[in-house]
């Protein structure tokens, strides 16, 4: 497959491009940060509130800002049946913001209690969540048996210019995740990680077996007993039929008793849908840039 790759200078930040024949398009941030494009062209609209051009190589502004529950934020792009979707991180970094939202609030509430745990996440994307917790994991000693769902996967061109173990072993803030005594290679978690069977358990560390579904959350079985909920999927503007009562029900279905379900999004339907599929909702503070953020338990009685 053919490849362009061009290295564009922001104020602070390094952006790698890469651009290839099935029309996507990855934009990489040396804080972790990505874009990833869908459209059968990279044209974009002028848009009279930002300051981007139509091809990126022209660029000489900042990227402009980008809220991921406010697609009026997003790059313009052609609506048509091959545009399918622009996926953004926080622009405050990739990082950050999963250790925040599914690590904090979700992960670190259930380890202390030293049980085998079963995780799902809607949105395998970049494997990040699933990379901080295999690292978690195998640094607590807690077995965990990791289910993911993807319908559009990264190709390999793709995963392989992501910079998160960079990004981990430059930040103190991050480092302990790299601890000596997990005597784990980040790099090559997140290559097994992407590079393993799809729809096949994996063992990728010996305390962290995957399994990824290479299709939607409709058409696949959920695992049983699910102890945490990563709720990562595109915005709900974006994508409204994976944040309805139906979806959330189901997973809620599918949740053992005390569970925990975490969204980097605080939308106020949202939290009325997860409310309606039987799940105790409350609003807790955000990640960097964004004020709040949901987290869900399944009652015990239910």
């Amino acid at each position: 497959m053919h490849l362009m790759q061009n290295m564009i200078t922001f104020p602070e930040t390094d952006f790698i491009r890469i651009r290839n024949v099935m029309q996507k398009e990855l934009i990489i941030t040396a804080d972790g940060s990505h874009s990833i494009k869908y459209s059968s062209d990279f044209s974009l609209r002028e848009n009279s509130e930002r300051t981007m051009k139509p091809d990126f190589s022209l660029l000489e502004d900042e990227l402009p800002e980008i809220d991921f529950d406010n697609p009026q934020t997003f790059p313009q792009v052609p609506e048509n049946e091959e545009n399918r979707f622009v996926m953004y991180h926080s622009k405050h970094g990739a990082l950050q913001e999963s250790v925040h939202v599914f690590i904090k609030a979700g992960l670190h509430e259930l380890l202390p209690l030293q049980q085998p745990l079963t995780v799902f996440e809607m949105g395998f994307g970049t494997g990040l969540n699933a990379l901080l917790t295999a690292l978690e994991a195998d640094r607590s000693k807690v077995q965990v048996s990791y289910n993911a769902v993807e319908a559009f996967p990264l190709e390999e061109e793709f995963w392989k210019q992501l910079n998160f173990c960079e990004v981990i072993s430059e930040n103190a803030g991050y480092k302990n995740l790299l601890a000596a005594e997990n005597n784990l290679n980040c790099k090559n978690i997140l290559t097994t990680l992407h590079s393993s069977r799809w729809n096949d358990t994996v063992q990728v560390t010996p305390y962290f077996d995957l399994i990824k579904f290479h299709s939607t959350i409709q058409d696949i079985t959920l695992p049983e007993a699910i102890n945490l909920v990563y709720f990562d999927a595109f915005a709900p503007d974006a994508q409204p039929e994976l944040w309805t009562t139906e979806i959330f029900t189901r997973i809620a279905k599918a949740m053992a008793p005390d569970g925990i379900l975490v969204t980097y999004c605080s939308k106020g339907y949202v939290r009325r849908n997860l409310q309606a599929a039987g799940l105790e909702v409350e609003k807790i503070p955000g990640p960097r840039g964004k004020r709040e953020m949901l987290r869900a338990r399944k009652p015990v009685r239910s």
